[in-house]
C-alpha cells in the first residue's frame, strides 16, 4: 500500500533530511510571529489625560479625565471603570463609572472618556502622588491599572499691579 504525503509533510522531511536548522526555526516560529501582530482578544488601556487644576493645591477639588481604549481585536461588553484612591484623595461623586462596550480597535479620539471629581486633603504635602484604577467586563475579575500620577503643588501666582504712583524727589 502506497502512502501519499502532503506538501507540508514533504517539506518537513526535506528539512529534517538536510538538517537545515534555520528553516526549521522559521517554520516553528512563523505562527507565533503572525499571531503577535494581530491580537484576537481585548487589550484595554487607560490614560490619565488631564487633571484640572494642574498643579492642584491641598484642599482643592480636582477633575480627572481618563481615556479608555481597546487595541485588541475583540469587543469588551459591560465595562466598568473604578478609581481606587488613597490618601490624600477622596472621590466626591462616586468611584465607579459604567462605560458599556469598548469596541475592538477603539483608540485615540474614539476612546471612552471618563471623568471623576476628587477632593485633596487640606493636610496633603506638596508632592506627586500615585493612585490606581481598575476595570472589568461583566462579571469577570477586576484588572488593576497602576501608578497614575497627580501633581499636588502650589500654583504660581501672578503679580497684578492695580495702581502705580510716582513721587519725584
Amino acid at each position: 500500500m502506497k502512502r501519499i504525503l502532503t506538501i507540508a509533510q514533504l517539506v518537513w522531511l526535506e528539512v529534517i533530511r538536510r538538517k537545515d536548522v534555520y528553516v526549521l526555526l522559521i517554520l516553528l516560529l512563523a505562527p507565533a510571529l503572525i499571531s503577535a501582530q494581530v491580537s484576537p482578544g481585548a487589550q484595554v488601556s487607560a490614560t490619565l489625560i488631564n487633571q484640572d487644576p494642574d498643579p492642584a493645591e491641598p484642599g482643592d477639588t480636582v477633575e480627572l479625565r481618563f481615556r479608555l481604549e481597546n487595541a485588541g481585536g475583540q469587543s469588551l461588553p459591560d465595562v466598568v471603570f473604578e478609581l481606587l484612591p488613597s490618601y490624600p484623595f477622596t472621590v466626591i461623586d462616586g468611584a465607579t463609572r459604567i462605560i458599556g462596550t469598548l469596541a475592538s480597535r477603539q483608540l485615540d479620539s474614539e476612546g471612552a472618556i471618563v471623568r471623576f471629581r476628587v477632593q485633596i486633603s487640606q493636610n496633603a504635602a506638596l508632592d506627586d502622588y500615585t493612585f490606581d484604577a481598575r476595570y472589568r467586563s461583566g462579571a469577570s475579575n477586576w484588572v488593576v491599572l497602576e501608578d497614575f500620577v497627580m501633581n499636588v503643588d502650589q500654583q504660581e501666582g501672578d503679580l497684578v499691579v492695580n495702581h502705580v504712583e510716582v513721587i519725584p524727589d
